[in-house]
């Protein structure tokens, strides 16, 4: 039987990290927005690398060797984030989990990072989805993985990307979705799981379609922080672990020849 912790948002909270990985678990699961934003385009890049190389690091180099930890990046993550993905999974500290696979006593876990259109600042994870852009409040801007950013025009760079849609089929196709876990930054639309704090839904129609078509046995997300839930849809167990506030939130489940056990929302 494998014990496995999942959360994200954690938007680096150190105290958050330190909780987490002191959690008893054979898997850590961390699904995006790892680091924090504030302060100037410049300040941000240098506070996140700063808390990748001296926070993030260490704690995945005391974890070496006890556990199995799949990390990917988030809409708040700068893609730098992604040059140490790549650095610590060559160094077998963890894995990448955005557009990869894992069998774990025959239940898969898939991860997806991509969100439909936000109206804040950091555009490179967000992607077309069947929902309408939104009014977009601050000047859109990309980043490249040293750190210099571009501001775009949003709706020619939704318009040159594959939308969520096109970019789910291109994920590893599982051998059974019924035994098959997605680790989704976003939630599905219209689920008790993207409801933002004036009311409006604004979760991805392209993943709530993905989930009604294929029906996985799981789907864990975050990004809407103010909407912590657990629903289903049709089969499928959605949660957002709903990362808010001073305590750690997350999900622990537990998986045994095939079936998902115990889930729980923390």
């Amino acid at each position: 039987m494998l014990k496995i912790v999942f959360t994200t948002d954690l938007h680096g909270r150190k105290y958050k990290y330190k909780k987490f990985f002191n959690l008893d678990a054979n898997i850590y699961i961390i699904g995006g927005d790892l680091l924090s934003i504030g302060g100037s385009f410049t300040q941000i890049y240098q506070n996140q690398k700063k808390f990748t190389e001296e926070v993030i690091y260490k704690l995945l180099k005391e974890k070496e060797g006890s556990c199995e930890i799949l990390i990917m990046s988030g809409n708040n993550d700068l893609p730098f984030f992604e040059n140490y993905i790549e650095k610590w999974e060559n160094e077998g500290l963890c894995k990448q989990l955005h557009g990869r696979k894992y069998n774990y006593d025959g239940i898969e876990i898939i991860g997806f990072k991509y969100v439909p259109p936000t109206p804040f600042i950091f555009k490179n994870y967000e992607r077309g989805d069947e929902r309408d852009i939104g009014h977009q409040i601050l000047k859109p801007v990309l980043f490249d993985r040293n750190g210099k950013y571009t501001i775009i025009n949003f709706e020619d760079y939704l318009k040159s990307n594959k939308t969520i849609s096109e970019l789910l089929e291109e994920l590893p196709k599982p051998a059974d979705f019924s035994k098959t876990i997605y680790i989704m930054h976003t939630p599905p639309f219209n689920c008790d799981l993207d409801r933002v704090h004036d009311g409006r839904i604004v979760g991805s129609i392209d993943i709530r379609k993905f989930i009604e078509k294929n029906q996985p046995k799981l789907v864990l997300c975050g990004h809407i922080h103010e909407s912590r839930a657990q629903t289903r849809i049709g089969s499928t167990i959605c949660i957002n672990d709903g990362q808010i506030g001073n305590k750690l939130h997350y999900v622990s489940f537990e998986i045994n020849r095939g079936q998902v056990k115990n889930i729980i929302l923390k």
